[in-house]
């Protein structure tokens, strides 16, 4: 006769799920404090001058910056068990991360006819790289928060790799791309992935597996790495970003 497969005795206790949602809390707060640490060490040594940027930038890091308080918001209503709240919440999230995209596209657009472009970036991998990462950012924020969000183990590991998706910009301001040449972005991608080890340590610790949502971040990263490569050399988009930088 068949047998189920063993499930660990904390999956069933209030212990588990307490200890689950500490975890999504403690990540939500912590990819917030990196991010706020990446920028300002960027801007401490020089490298950008926040008091002279142009009101669209400080726009796209507003919108960023009130999308992941409400994330964090989001994980201390569901460590709460406030359901309710937590979904009407969800709208406000929802608003804000199509707010971040327009802003995102915006923003690169006027780099590009303002020649803001950072110099170790060729137009249209700059391009690339704005439109591939909002897309991948969308598509699984969207996945999360819309097509998933009645399943809980799906829908927070999703949200957890829709925010470590928008962290690229972040890692972009501490690794030495300038001195890494083509291997660059590589690299930075390497450290973007390698954040997901926290939540797959938590699925390992807690489920005896790895989620398979604990996967998409990865596999969306290099995926959108390979497009953005793809992209930039894809003549018809190259001449685009030309276009927009020579107007």
């Amino acid at each position: 006769m068949a047998t189920a497969a063993p499930i660990p005795p904390a999956t069933s206790s209030s212990v588990f799920r307490t200890r689950d949602r500490d975890f999504y809390a403690r990540m939500a707060v912590g990819l917030a404090l990196f991010v706020v640490f990446a920028f300002g060490q960027f801007a401490l040594r020089g490298f950008s001058h926040p008091a002279t940027a142009p009101w669209w930038v400080h726009a796209h890091g507003l919108l960023m910056l009130g999308w992941m308080g409400v994330f964090i918001v989001q994980t201390r209503l569901g460590r709460a068990r406030s359901l309710d709240a937590h979904r009407k919440l969800g709208i406000l999230s929802c608003v804000l991360a199509a707010a971040i995209a327009i802003a995102a596209i915006n923003a690169a657009t006027m780099a590009l006819a303002l020649h803001r472009v950072p110099p170790f970036f060729s137009n249209a991998y700059f391009m690339a790289l704005t439109w591939v990462d909002v897309s991948g950012f969308v598509a699984v924020f969207a996945a999360a928060a819309v097509a998933l969000r009645r399943d809980a183990d799906w829908h927070k590991r999703l949200m957890l790799a829709a925010v470590i998706l928008v962290t690229e910009p972040a890692f972009g301001r501490l690794v030495p791309l300038p001195l890494l040449g083509a291997a660059g972005p590589w690299v930075e991608r390497a450290f973007q992935i390698a954040v997901f080890a926290f939540p797959l340590r938590h699925d390992l610790r807690t489920l005896g597996r790895v989620h398979p949502a604990t996967l998409v971040g990865p596999v969306v990263i290099v995926a959108e790495q390979a497009a953005i490569i793809a992209l930039t050399a894809y003549a018809p988009f190259a001449a685009l970003a030309q276009g927009i930088a020579a107007a």
